[in-house]
């Protein structure tokens, strides 16, 4: 009996502090990609790292490769600081697509570059390709969140 309250003291100690100043670590263990989370989409989860990536859930803004990367930076939902997403965070992205709030058949930019050249990737075609950054593209924000 006395074994069985010291273990349940420890137990309960360990959650208390692993609880502090956020959510507790075994929310990432709760969670599932393609989960709504935060007011976005999980599309990543590093349980090592105890964090989660999240997208936005609908297009943020369009426009040339270096203002969407623009929107993207400034954006400041729940705080957090937002980037471009990468190709497959934003292949993920449109595997969740029926889990978003709204998006169109159309061309959305990652933040990869190759000089005055970005790949974007078209959600309907699911085709890819290398164009000239002008050209107006739509575009997602994906943040990390780490637990605390």
């Amino acid at each position: 009996m006395k074994y069985a309250l010291l273990l349940f003291i420890v137990l309960i100690t360990t959650f208390i502090a692993n609880s502090q100043n956020g959510w507790p670590i075994r929310v990432c263990r709760e969670l599932r990609i393609g989960d709504r989370y935060k007011d976005g989409l999980v599309i990543a989860i590093n349980n090592q790292r105890k964090s989660i990536t999240i997208s936005s859930t609908r297009p943020i803004g369009s426009g040339g490769w270096n203002h969407a990367e623009s929107i993207c930076r400034n954006y400041t939902l729940n705080g957090y600081s937002w980037r471009m997403p990468s190709r497959s965070e934003l292949l993920t992205i449109f595997s969740f697509k029926q889990n978003l709030d709204g998006y169109e058949n159309n061309w959305y930019w990652t933040n990869q570059f190759r000089g005055n050249s970005a790949l974007h990737i078209g959600i309907g075609a699911r085709d890819e390709a290398y164009v000239p950054k002008e050209h107006g593209k739509l575009v997602f924000a994906v943040t990390e969140i780490y637990d605390n």
